[in-house]
């Protein structure tokens, strides 16, 4: 199965914007396992790449506002998820495919596109997935994102968790847990590269889909009835009865005039599959009702070369009828050779060229005349398929039964019809000789939503073992595992299964379990033993009878205090396990307690010494007497000093007994008393403080470490919270709350800036410098009191601070006394000179015709002012005067000229001085010349802006394009 096409599309009115490939960096596998081979791998063995792939972000930044005068959110496809990017927030659309069930779908868009356009699209693609691996449990992701963690959490299922990497910002961390179903992860790779489409007016582009496996796009042309679908899917899936596609007439049949005796009303189908590498192989299909034989014949001819002779199979009675009566939508199979008689015209088998077939990536289907066509459409479909929990782990005596049965679960979309086959295999992982291919087989057909099954493995208990085997329900587009252990009668077999564990669970604390035993055998258990397990140390050893056939549940505690030690935390294995035989385990995760919880320092006031500041924190859990709680100050240097002096430390809150300075050491420590317990908030202060030689505006950090807690004590000597203070002093904090973009050069840049004085004294005289471009525009002072905040609305002449060629995304920068800055990005426009161009159309092989050509101005013009019209892409098809003579405005200002260059394929209009805001301009060429051209041929005409006064801009002026045809 291949990586579907996906494309971002932007259809406003007249959208202004860029969409470009921005670099996410790679994306690896940590602690990935090869079930089969038990090698290591990394994204490079899945992907096929000499190293870690690269991987892109494809974003869509629109440089227009919505309706409420707010920026409009970018839009951002990374990792299989499309969102939209604001100012506070990314919003997700929440249909990705990162994990679909249980597989793992890495695909990094490898992707250099930028463009600008009025109206652009993107469509991303790959060659399909090129290797399937199966992981052993413990695999980690590591992607390179934009989306925050806590997003991610949202997306993903239940049974996989999100860390964020502690290497660097814009990763994320994703933790592989038990699959469902207990069914072994499988990760496929896809590299998406893009194609870069500009879309015209009237042409359709493909649409976001959003998943795997949805419908193609399908284009007609009626005047020769011809139709080519594109099917963004990749490879089809099997390509049952051509998924969807429908030719011809279910009602009313078609005369069939068969070249290898097919004939009578039936239905002819011809097309051609395509994959992007060139192969192509030709199908022909007809089938019709032969009332002289009173019978359904039919014929499917293949080719896997353009320009052979097709293979001509001849269809079954059945299949033949089944394609008439039921359409090719719920037709046969074309590429089940059970619906093909015995022996075959010129082929022996038809199954090598159907491998061909389904092996072809990216396919393109074209068909040519298809006589009465109703409709055609291709969709193919992704089903997810799942085993019913009863039927995942199932333990058979043998002998007691002729059928085993595993209720299956079909879940998605899906037009035609798919296979779902049910394999069994040994230990060593080979199918067993007596049920040959597969034990049994459910044809599934227009699946929409949910649909339920049974499938049976009928064993010959002379051919198996005791021991397990493996369960394999394989469809064409998911599969799913289950289990069967075989056991021999007369002996004691039981069945350990660990219902729920408390996970997480503190150190210290007890991880209350639920163990259910199955005695499977028939046999009675006497004085049976489990055995409970945790990181390897033991724990309970209950000891029970239990009968044939019944089973029990045992509530188990494991006291992690007793039986682990402090340093035991993360990820423990619990396991419960009865004579070695029968084990389940689970994962519970053991987490230092967290005793410091809420850490803060006061700020100071740089530059003053002499001052007071508070300390404090809430306990997170009881502690003993004298246990030390340290605060590290050695980060704020010399710029922030304490007194040593124990009579200048004073608790405020809490029953600790003592606060002792250690400034060697950098540190205070608070001793414990013997009523502070969980949830107590502690409070201390140190006076004496000097600032003097703190600068304002600088934070200094703070830790707080336990120093000792005897029940608590773990690895690193405790637990370690961190805060910080900040040295304040009179300043001003600037936040710019929105400014107005775009705009076009020419018009005012309208910005609200929010001024807060976050110091402890008044600010006068206070004044900020507005820039764009790093050219100053000056703004009125005013008086800001402390801890005061008020709006300021600042206008920026773009015409009065800012150069004609000043064109593009462009800084508006905020500042106040070189301290506090603030910038956003704004977008300065060329305005359109130019709109609506026009061309008359000519007559082609007709010589000394007239010409139109024209525009609409969007701005004034001066006298002296060019447009110049670019003809040269006509070729020598149309000819055209270089006499000034024949040339003339036949709209628009008389004292205007029209100075024809023909020898560089141009001619100029030169203003006249009189052109104002939306006066239509069209001037006549004589004597045109088409003789050479054909008809239906159409012309590219670019009108450029060559000087426009004030608005002649970078790359030499505003561009706008037209064609006209020859008819």
């Amino acid at each position: 199965m291949t990586y579907n096409t996906r494309v971002i599309g932007v259809n406003p009115p007249n959208p202004q914007g860029t969409l470009r490939a921005d670099d996410l960096g790679d994306i690896t596998l940590n602690g990935a396992v090869d079930r089969t081979s038990g090698e290591s791998l990394d994204t490079s063995d899945i992907c096929g790449t000499t190293g870690a792939p690269q991987n892109s972000a494809i974003r869509y930044d629109p440089s227009y506002v919505r309706l409420s005068d707010e920026d409009s959110p970018q839009l951002v496809y990374e990792n299989t998820v499309l969102y939209r990017e604001t100012e506070s927030d990314v919003l997700v659309q929440s249909d990705q495919a990162l994990i679909q069930g249980s597989s793992i779908n890495i695909l990094p868009v490898q992707s250099t596109a930028v463009r600008s356009s009025q109206q652009t699209s993107l469509s991303l693609s790959s060659s399909g997935y090129k290797t399937v691996k199966q992981l052993k449990p413990g695999a980690n992701i590591i992607i390179t994102t934009n989306i925050p963690k806590e997003k991610w959490d949202k997306l993903l299922p239940g049974y996989v968790s999100v860390d964020s990497d502690p290497d660097t910002s814009n990763k994320v961390k994703i933790k592989l847990g038990d699959p469902p179903g207990e069914v072994p992860w499988r990760v496929r790779c896809a590299i998406t590269t893009d194609g870069d489409v500009t879309v015209e007016d009237g042409q359709v582009s493909f649409q976001q889909n959003g998943g795997v496996g949805r419908a193609g796009t399908t284009e007609h042309t009626p005047d020769s009835n011809t139709d080519k679908i594109v099917i963004p899917n990749g490879k089809w899936t099997k390509i049952d009865n051509i998924a969807g596609i429908k030719h011809g007439n279910t009602e009313e049949t078609v005369p069939v005039e068969g070249s290898n005796n097919v004939e009578g009303d039936g239905v002819i189908l011809e097309y051609t599959i395509r994959d992007d590498t060139g192969e192509e192989v030709e199908v022909n299909v007809e089938a019709a009702y032969d009332p002289g034989n009173e019978e359904y014949v039919g014929e499917v001819g293949f080719s896997d070369d353009p320009v052979g002779d097709p293979i001509w199979m001849e269809l079954r009675t059945d299949a033949a009828r089944q394609l008439i009566e039921g359409g090719v939508e719920d037709g046969p199979d074309i590429l089940d050779d059970s619906n093909y008689i015995d022996t075959f015209r010129n082929a022996d088998d038809v199954r090598p060229l159907v491998g061909a077939i389904l092996g072809m990536e990216d396919a393109t289907l074209q068909t040519t005349d298809v006589a009465g066509r109703v409709d055609m459409k291709v969709e193919s479909g992704e089903l997810s398929l799942s085993i019913d929990d009863e039927d995942r782990s199932r333990i058979i005596k043998k002998g007691e039964t002729s059928e085993i049965e595993f209720d299956v679960t079909a879940m998605g979309e899906m037009e035609g019809s798919e296979n779902v086959d049910l394999v069994v295999r040994d230990s060593s992982g080979q199918r067993i000789d007596d049920i040959g291919d597969r034990a049994d087989r459910q044809t599934l057909a227009g699946v929409d939503g949910e649909e339920s099954f049974t499938l049976t493995w009928e064993p010959d208990w002379d051919q198996i073992d005791d021991g397990e085997y493996q369960i394999l329900v394989e469809g064409e587009s998911d599969q799913a595992f289950a289990t069967v252990e075989v056991f021999q009668g007369g002996n004691i077999r039981l069945n350990v299964t660990i219902d729920d564990a408390t996970s997480p669970v503190d150190y210290g604390d007890t991880v209350e379990t639920n163990v259910t035993i199955r005695n499977v055998g028939d046999t009675d258990a006497d004085d049976a033993q489990l055995d409970l397990s945790m990181a390897g140390q033991d724990g309970p050893q209950p000891q029970f009878d239990l009968a044939a056939g019944e089973n029990t549940t045992l509530a188990l505690e494991y006291d992690t205090q007793e039986k682990l030690n402090p340093t035991d935390t993360g990820e423990k294995t619990l396991k419960a396990t009865w004579n070695g035989e029968s084990t389940d385990t689970e994962t519970v995760v053991v987490e230092r307690p967290d005793i410091i919880l809420d850490p803060q320092a006061e700020d100071l006031t740089a530059g003053e010494d002499g001052q007071t500041q508070t300390f404090e924190f809430t306990l997170g859990e009881d502690l003993t007497a004298d246990d030390e709680i340290s605060v590290d100050v050695s980060d704020t240097s010399d710029a922030v000093e304490y007194d040593g002096n124990d009579g200048s430390w004073t608790i405020i809150q809490g029953d600790g007994t003592e606060v002792s300075p250690d400034l060697d050491n950098g540190k205070v420590t608070y001793k414990v008393g013997s009523d502070d317990s969980e949830g107590d908030t502690i409070r201390f202060q140190g006076s004496g403080i000097s600032a003097a030689s703190a600068e304002s505006d600088i934070r200094y950090d703070v830790e707080y470490r336990v120093e000792s807690a005897d029940s608590y004590a773990v690895q690193n000597n405790g637990d370690t919270a961190s805060t910080s203070f900040e040295s304040k002093d009179d300043i001003v904090k600037i936040e710019i709350l929105d400014a107005e973009s775009p705009v076009e050069y020419g018009e005012t840049v309208e910005t609200n800036i929010r001024v807060e004085n976050v110091g402890s004294t008044d600010a006068e005289d206070v004044q900020l410098d507005v820039s764009v471009a790093d050219r100053d525009g000056r703004q009125p002072e005013f008086d800001l009191e402390a801890g005061e905040e008020t709006t300021i609305t600042t206008n920026y002449d773009t015409s009065e601070n800012l150069d004609p060629s000043d064109i593009g995304r462009k800084t508006l920068e905020v500042t106040w006394n070189d301290e506090s800055t603030d910038t956003e990005t704004v977008v300065v426009e060329q305005p359109d000179v130019i709109h609506k161009p026009y061309v008359e159309n000519v007559t082609a092989t007709d010589g000394n015709q007239t010409q139109a050509f024209g525009f609409t101005l969007n701005e004034e013009l001066e006298k002296g002012d060019e447009i110049s019209v670019d003809i040269s892409d006509t070729e020598d098809d149309i000819r055209y005067d270089g006499n000034d003579s024949n040339w003339t405005v036949i709209r628009g200002p008389k004292s205007a000229q029209v100075t024809p260059e023909t020898d560089n394929g141009t001619v100029t209009y030169v203003a006249g001085g009189e052109e104002t805001e939306d006066d239509i301009i069209r001037i006549r060429a004589d004597f045109v010349n088409a003789s050479s051209a054909e008809p239906d041929t159409r012309y590219d005409v670019e009108y450029r802006v060559e000087s426009a006064g004030p608005y002649a801009a970078q790359d030499d002026g505003d561009t706008n394009s037209t064609s006209f045809e020859s008819t």
